[in-house]
C-alpha cells in the first residue's frame, strides 16, 4: 500500500470528480496541459470527459483544481504517479507559465479556432 500521495492537488488520470457547475461526473484524462496562444505558453490543471460516456465527441472539458466540488473516485496511483505528482507540484511552484481559469482557457481555444476558420475561408 502506498501512503505518500505527494501533492493532493494532482489527482491521478482516471479520477472521477464532480465539478462545481455540473451534475454529471467527469473523468480526468490529462493533467497540466500546456498550450501556446499568440506565442505565450499557458496551462490548465486538468482535461476531462463525461463519465461514464467517455470521449464521444471532440469536446474536452478543461478545468482547474478549484473547479472541483468533490472527488468520487481516485485514479490508479503507484510509485510512478506519486513521483509525477511531486514533479508537477515543483514545476507549478516555479514555472513561468501562466495558469488560466477554465473560462479564459475556453475563450483562447475559441478565438484560436475562429482565426483558423477565418484563414481557411479567406478569398
Amino acid at each position: 500500500m502506498i501512503e505518500d500521495r505527494g501533492n493532493e492537488k494532482n489527482l491521478a488520470i482516471g479520477s472521477v470528480i464532480y465539478l462545481k457547475d455540473t451534475l454529471k461526473k467527469v473523468m480526468i484524462i490529462s493533467k497540466k496541459m500546456v498550450r501556446e496562444f499568440e506565442g505565450e505558453p499557458v496551462y490548465i490543471d486538468y482535461t476531462g470527459c463525461l463519465y461514464p460516456e467517455g470521449l464521444i465527441t471532440n469536446d474536452i472539458l478543461v478545468f482547474n483544481q478549484e473547479d472541483i466540488s468533490s472527488i468520487i473516485f481516485r485514479g490508479y496511483e503507484d510509485e510512478d504517479e506519486i513521483e509525477l505528482a511531486k514533479r508537477m507540484a515543483k514545476w507549478e511552484n516555479k514555472a513561468s507559465v501562466k495558469k488560466l481559469s477554465k473560462e479564459e482557457f475556453r475563450l483562447k481555444i475559441t478565438e484560436e479556432s475562429q482565426k483558423k476558420a477565418g484563414k481557411k475561408y479567406e478569398l
